[in-house]
């Protein structure tokens, strides 16, 4: 494992994205985890509200985003793993920023019009490190 980060630590673009890989994890770690806290936070539409706030869900996108964290770490070099991961993550975050948008438009509840910013630059980022990678 060592001889592999060498390997990454003298090459500045494989260095790059193994760091914003790292930042996608935790990103996708801390969106699960919020969600896992929070029972109540999508309430539009009101008949699909135990589906959206399910914990199922939550703990699902907390574990795509420990296994690419490991995969990071350990440096795993099957890429059918990581481009499954990688389309994972893009349709969560492409779940979500359909979610909050339509709270945002249909629900009148402008500020989580704010996380659609937010979960468009995670799958831009996610499309990014999947190109290169």
């Amino acid at each position: 494992m060592l001889k592999k980060w060498k390997r990454i630590r003298s090459d500045p673009l494989e260095l790059v994205l193994n760091l914003v890989q790292l930042i996608i994890s935790a990103w996708i770690i801390a969106i699960g985890t919020f969600l896992l806290g929070d029972n109540h936070y999508f309430f539009w539409p009101p008949t699909y509200k135990n589906v959206e706030n399910d914990v199922k869900i939550d703990a699902l996108i907390i574990t795509v985003g420990l296994v690419l964290f490991l995969c990071t770490i350990f440096c795993v070099e099957n890429k059918w793993v990581i481009a499954i991961l990688f389309a994972l993550i893009g349709a969560i975050s492409l779940c979500l920023a359909a979610l909050s948008f339509m709270h945002a438009w249909f629900a009148g509840f402008l500020p989580m019009g704010l996380n659609v910013v937010g979960y468009l630059m995670l799958f831009s980022l996610t499309l990014l490190v999947g190109h290169f990678k």
